[in-house]
């Protein structure tokens, strides 16, 4: 025989189960659907939209960025090919104050080779008198990010000493960091040193 109570019991477990059960899923499912919106959203912006994806903006920013360099790569290289055949003496340092790169006119000036004034070779060229003064200035000017204008003695391999004005101005990128230093060195008559 059929217990009705009991059934009727059973019935009522059962459906206090199943709201428990439905209480459960409604509550996880908030977050969980805001999370499935997001990454729909985030799906939507990745399909074509206007017969661009965002990943077709993004490969087309980064060409746009790749061309930009590529012609500051072009430009640079014209402007050292253009110092290197003027008379002038002309160096690059990096933000180190370490030369990275001279002129023909410089190299003849010191009456030396481009390896010879790489990194902080240049400095063995400053004449002993001058060298304590000369380091110091151009440290200074490198740790404080400012120019550099001093008159000094360059003295050859061979000993002939040469009387010099060299200006040293600050290269920044963008953001306002120190890059390095670009300067020029004019000779100079004896007397002027003295």
């Amino acid at each position: 025989m059929l217990d009705v109570p009991s059934i009727i019991v059973n019935l009522s477990q059962i459906i206090g189960a199943l709201v428990v059960i439905w209480g459960a899923i409604k509550w996880i499912g908030r977050p969980l659907g805001r999370h499935i919106k997001k990454i729909a959203k985030i799906v939507e912006e990745l399909q074509p939209n206007s017969g661009k994806s965002l990943f077709d903006k993004v490969s087309a920013t980064k060409d746009s960025v790749d061309r930009i360099d590529s012609r500051l790569d072009k430009i640079e290289r014209r402007q050292r090919a253009a110092f290197s055949f003027d008379s002038k003496a002309w160096f690059e340092t990096n933000s180190m104050g370490d030369c990275v790169w001279s002129s023909r006119g410089y190299l003849k000036l010191l009456e030396a080779t481009h390896e010879d004034v790489l990194g902080e070779g240049w400095r063995n060229y400053i004449d002993f008198e001058d060298r304590d003064r000369v380091y110091k200035t151009w440290d200074d000017c490198v740790k404080q990010g400012r120019d550099f204008r001093e008159i000094f003695r360059y003295r050859t391999s061979d000993g002939k000493k040469k009387c010099v004005f060299c200006e040293a101005f600050v290269q920044k990128n963008p953001e306002g960091k120190v890059t390095g230093f670009l300067g020029c060195v004019v000779e100079h008559a004896d007397s002027f040193c003295d």
